[in-house]
């Protein structure tokens, strides 16, 4: 499948590479697999346990069955296929829960625990938190990539080909772009964050991805993945009143509805709304009782 493996960006390839592993599509060319084998692949995937130690989400499982369904869709373009074996695989059944963000007070015990190491930490935190990039996206991030003078970041491999951030950039607030000035000039690698291994390679996913739930423990906090990051961020925006349209933006969304996912009022905010809804009745209640008084 090397034709459209160099095709995708770099995550597809990633979760291509994974799906091809699974029973039902190891060892098969692309012309040899069928629904029944994609159906097996999908439920072995869902038993597949994570880096986290758990089985694999369910609807993460549907993510991935959707950039599937794209590279076999592009393999009936190219004539390599008659039909696409994704199509009539029915998406696993999931309940949806609110994402992990960080708390302000929980970011205020995090980072004194972060910045015990490894040194990466603590800087990966403050640019998930202050500008909402992805895992992949950060570690993957080179010097040449960063506009200090302009205060702008740009997101080169995004996920998909017309992401904003790949051509508009990030803006950088004042806190960010001081951060990253000093980190990068303390290597002279082209990426920002290095192999601690060999600085002409950028820094593996299994390097960092224990960091954080080793920094959550001794802050004594719930465990944290680098994804509750991003979560933070558009979590951060939208209680700040931010529209939909510039968060999405500003995260890379492809489509609006992925932003509302991210965005949801916080229980400080919902308690507020309640109040709200009842001032009115109460406040009128208050008032007639004084007239009655004063009457």
């Amino acid at each position: 499948m090397g034709r459209e493996q160099q095709k995708q960006p770099r995550h597809d390839r990633g979760i291509t590479r994974i799906w091809l592993e699974l029973p039902g599509l190891k060892g098969k060319t692309i012309r040899q697999v069928s629904q029944f084998d994609v159906e097996s692949a999908k439920i072995a995937r869902r038993r597949t346990v994570s880096r986290y130690g758990r089985a694999v989400e369910p609807q993460t499982v549907n993510r991935e069955l959707i950039i599937m369904s794209s590279l076999f869709h592009r393999a009936v373009g190219w004539g390599y296929r008659e039909n696409n074996p994704c199509k009539g695989v029915k998406r696993l059944d999931f309940v949806a829960r609110l994402p992990r963000y960080l708390l302000c007070e929980e970011e205020e015990l995090l980072m004194p625990a972060a910045w015990d190491g490894p040194h990466y930490l603590p800087r990966l935190i403050h640019l998930g938190v202050g500008t909402g990039m992805r895992q992949g996206e950060m570690r993957h991030l080179k010097k040449e990539e960063v506009d200090l003078v302009r205060g702008l970041l740009y997101v080169a491999d995004p996920k998909w080909k017309n992401d904003p951030r790949r051509t508009k950039g990030i803006p950088l607030s004042p806190e960010v772009s001081g951060m990253l000035s000093e980190w990068m000039g303390m290597t002279e690698s082209e990426w920002v964050f290095p192999s601690p291994h060999d600085s002409r390679r950028p820094i593996s996913q299994p390097t960092i991805n224990t960091a954080p739930t080793r920094a959550c423990r001794r802050a004594k906090i719930k465990a944290i993945g680098f994804h509750a990051l991003r979560h933070t961020f558009g979590t951060r925006l939208g209680e700040a009143g931010e529209r939909l349209e510039v968060i999405a933006e500003l995260m890379g969304h492809s489509k609006i509805e992925m932003t509302r996912i991210y965005v949801h009022p916080s229980l400080g905010s919902k308690k507020q709304a309640v109040e709200k809804a009842l001032v009115t009745y109460w406040s009128q209640v208050a008032s007639q009782e004084v007239s009655e008084k004063t009457g």
